[in-house]
């Protein structure tokens, strides 16, 4: 999170989903939710200032595969 001298803040945070298709589940058909999404994790975060959200949805091609990935999150890789 970064703070400006106004005393707003700017958060980002990057969801990533399994396919393709499971971007609109997150962000809304067309994005048309998105300001929905917003107003929602405002409200989560409990902000009593103006916060500058930015949501990205990604689909990385390997994660699922990727023993790397789930380290940087803080779980362990499944062992088949």
């Amino acid at each position: 999170m970064e703070r400006y001298a106004d005393g707003s803040a700017r958060v980002e945070q990057t969801i990533y989903v399994m396919r393709e298709g499971h971007k609109k589940i997150v962000i809304g058909e067309g994005a048309h939710d998105q300001g929905e999404s917003t107003r929602r994790a405002k409200e989560i975060m409990a902000a009593e200032q103006t916060v500058h959200l930015f949501l990205f949805v990604k689909v990385p091609r390997t994660w699922p595969d990727d023993p790397e990935r789930y380290r940087e999150w803080g779980f362990e890789f499944p062992k088949n």
